[in-house]
């Protein structure tokens, strides 16, 4: 729910200067996920990224990296550095970041990726009652028109930074351009990503769910027959 709000509120809110050299229009199209998978420990699955040039122009050198920085629950978060690296899930090929490269992109154009993550048995998780979810910061730089361009999500920046990128008024969001491409040097914010990994739900709730299903199905068909004969007295 966190990074749909945050993802829908990127899309509406205006820098609090623009120029020439603002490219956070553009920051839902460049970098799209597409598919985040849905984990029980020691299973992998692919995170699914569209990389695509909106401009008229042939984008080039363009880099794409992922960071699994944080695991949250419904009652806490913690970073994932904080966590024994024995717990922690990872990219393939090892580690909690993972790099792609594209040389060229053309107008227009589109490009798919596919990130895997792996986990263990032992990988820190939810459950049935208390969902586990790592958030996935996202960052994208590429060259246009002899110009570096650099995006990323809330999770490449620190607490005190974001503060300071998204201010929230009394009435009041916005994105302080300023701050972010002035100081920091970032042309657009990108919305972070997630997945889940959850222990499977047990087998007893299965049956409950199971026979909980048969009694309504079963009361429902005597409803349907009292009714019927009802109308036709």
């Amino acid at each position: 729910m966190p990074l749909l709000v945050l993802s829908l509120l990127l899309g509406s809110i205006q820098p609090a200067v623009a120029g020439p050299a603002n490219y956070q229009n553009y920051a839902d199209r460049l970098l799209v996920v597409v598919k985040t998978p849905q984990l029980s420990p020691g299973q992998s699955g692919p995170i699914e990224l569209k990389v695509l040039n909106p401009f008229n122009y042939t984008i080039s050198n363009a880099t794409v990296r992922l960071v699994i920085y944080s695991y949250a629950t419904t009652d806490s978060e913690v970073s994932v550095v904080s966590l024994p690296s024995s717990q922690q899930p990872s990219f393939a090929g090892g580690g909690t970041a993972a790099y792609r490269n594209l040389s060229r992109l053309g107008p227009l154009a589109s490009y798919y990726l596919n990130f895997t993550v792996a986990t263990t048995q032992s990988t820190r998780h939810g459950d049935f009652f208390n969902t586990g979810t790592y958030f996935v910061s996202t960052y994208l730089s590429f060259s246009l028109n002899g110009s570096t361009i650099r995006m990323a999500s809330k999770g490449v920046f620190s607490q005190s930074q974001w503060s300071r990128i998204l201010v929230q008024g009394t009435g009041t969001t916005y994105l302080n351009y300023s701050y972010l491409n002035g100081t920091l040097g970032y042309q657009g914010v990108l919305p972070d990503t997630s997945f889940t990994v959850n222990s499977p739900s047990p087998v007893y709730l299965l049956w409950i769910t199971g026979g909980l299903a048969g009694v309504f199905a079963a009361f429902s068909y005597v409803l349907y027959r009292v009714e019927k004969k009802r109308r036709h007295r």
